[in-house]
């Protein structure tokens, strides 16, 4: 049999915002998911439930004995039988741990909107398997997905063998998605407060995953449950089932109305502007200034609930403050950056320079 030449995994998303980089291993054990997620410690020596599917469709119950990849290999005992066989990773399409890897009590919901993404895998017989994994390991001897179960609190293992696919294709996060809609340029950012007063109103699902807070599949999920109580707003729902914080919810919400999103990650702050205003000020207000326009100063806030705070700086400035907003982790993150440098003796010596 000749050498079969195939593509390896690949990842056609934006390149911001950053997320945690997938990693690779060959080590001979079965990794845990490549994100901050503390979840039950897995005993490898135990026997695991686990189905197979064989290269000819076939799907096999039974136990996980051992996972070999340096042998590429596992240990398995099917359903009814009494000793375990030896499985070559070249007689498996998928092999799928059935026991949910489960979070530990503190752990919280899987970050879906940084990590998750859809996938679609083509085999070599031309059929494909489809669904979406809360991140992914890559190893020389195949590919370890995460799907996500039981309503985002926990992940189901699937592993890939390397010579089971031909292309392996993985979309955009909802953060990546969410990127469209921020604004990066202070051009951009004054057209929109411009245009903030005849902006339409937004979908409130089309707000919410502006802000990537939630994921399609997410959003999908509660509007089916909407369906079932149209009594209760969308927002409503994803925040009693944990998937939205009531502030992320309100900044949404201020979106869904017109306020423009700015993304300080990448938006060329304007060090005249933060010079206006003391660090305490800042901080008390949670707000970042971004740019100054004539007797404007526009600040970045991750919540509307901020703008009644804001208007004490027309007397203190002499600028009329315009809110716009950014994410509440940019926004947290940016303010500690003010804080670790003197920008306000920059701000003197610069007429724009952007933050690193």
């Amino acid at each position: 049999m000749g050498f079969l030449s195939r593509s390896r995994p690949q990842s056609h998303g934006l390149p911001f915002p950053p997320i945690v980089a997938d990693l690779a291993t060959d080590t001979a054990h079965w990794p845990s998911p490549p994100f901050p997620w503390d979840h039950q410690t897995v005993d490898e020596n135990a026997l695991q439930p686990c189905r197979l599917r064989l290269r000819g469709g076939r799907d096999i119950d039974g136990d996980l004995c051992r996972f070999e990849p340096i042998a590429h290999r596992l240990r398995f005992r099917p359903s009814g039988a009494s000793a375990p066989m030896a499985v070559p990773f070249a007689q498996i399409r998928v092999c799928t741990l059935v026991q949910p890897l489960l979070p530990l009590p503190h752990a919280g919901r899987l970050p879906a909107p940084e990590h998750e993404r859809g996938y679609r895998i083509e085999s070599f017989d031309g059929t494909h398997l489809v669904g979406s994994t809360v991140g992914r390991v890559e190893a020389s001897y195949g590919l370890f997905l995460f799907p996500p179960v039981d309503v985002d609190r926990s992940v189901q293992r699937v592993f890939i063998p390397e010579d089971a696919y031909r292309h392996a294709n993985f979309g955009a996060t909802a953060l990546e998605k969410a990127a469209a809609a921020w604004i990066t340029t202070p051009q951009d950012l004054l057209a929109a407060i411009g245009r903030q007063q005849t902006a339409p109103v937004l979908r409130a699902g089309v707000a919410i995953a502006n802000l990537g807070l939630a994921t399609d599949r997410q959003i999908e999920r509660a509007l089916a449950a909407q369906a079932q109580t149209p009594d209760r707003a969308l927002g409503e729902i994803l925040v009693a089932s944990g998937v939205v914080a009531q502030p992320d919810l309100d900044a949404a919400l201020a979106h869904k109305l017109g306020y423009p999103l700015v993304d300080i990650d990448r938006f060329p702050i304007d060090l005249r502007a933060v010079g206006r205003l003391p660090l305490a000020t800042l901080n008390s207000l949670q707000a970042l200034p971004l740019l100054l326009d004539g007797d404007r100063i526009v600040l970045a806030v991750a919540s509307p609930s901020r703008e009644s705070g804001l208007r004490t700086l027309r007397l203190t400035t002499g600028l009329t403050p315009v809110a716009v907003l950014a994410r509440r982790s940019a926004l947290i993150r940016r303010l500690t950056e003010l804080a670790e440098r003197d920008v306000w003796k920059e701000a003197g010596q610069a007429k724009r320079m952007p933050l690193p």
